[in-house]
C-alpha cells in the first residue's frame, strides 16, 4: 500500500496533466480499490489504509527532501485524502452488509413451504 501511494504521488508530481479530476477523490478511489484487493476483513482494511498511507506520506516527503524539495508531512490535503479513503472503505462495508441482508431476505421468502 505504501509503495502504491508513493508511486501515485510521484506520478502526479511528474505529470499532473494525466490525473483527470479532483486529486483528493482520485487518490482516495485508487487507494480504496487497492486496499479492497489486499484484505477481506474490515478492520484489516482500515489498518492497511491508515498505516500504508501514513508511511507512504513519510516516504514521499523523504524522497522529495533528497531532491531539495521539502514537503511537510501530514498536511491538511493528506488528512482529507486519508479521511475520504477511510470513509470509502466504511461505505463499501455497509454496501456489502446491505447486500448480505438482501440475500438472506430473498432466500428466506423464496423457499417453498
Amino acid at each position: 500500500m505504501m509503495i502504491g501511494y508513493v508511486g501515485l504521488l510521484l506520478f502526479e508530481k511528474n505529470s499532473p496533466i494525466w490525473l483527470i479530476g479532483p486529486r483528493m477523490l482520485l487518490i482516495s478511489i485508487m487507494t480504496s480499490i487497492l486496499i479492497s484487493f489486499l484484505s477481506k476483513s474490515f478492520y484489516s482494511r482500515l489498518a492497511i489504509g491508515l498505516i500504508g498511507m501514513c508511511s507512504g506520506e513519510i516516504l514521499y516527503s523523504i524522497i522529495l527532501g533528497n531532491y531539495h524539495m521539502p514537503k511537510p508531512i501530514g498536511e491538511f490535503v493528506f488528512l482529507d485524502t486519508l479521511l475520504l479513503t477511510l470513509f470509502m472503505l466504511f461505505v463499501l462495508k455497509q454496501i456489502q452488509h446491505v447486500k448480505e441482508w438482501i440475500r438472506i431476505f430473498i432466500t428466506k421468502y423464496t423457499q417453498p413451504s
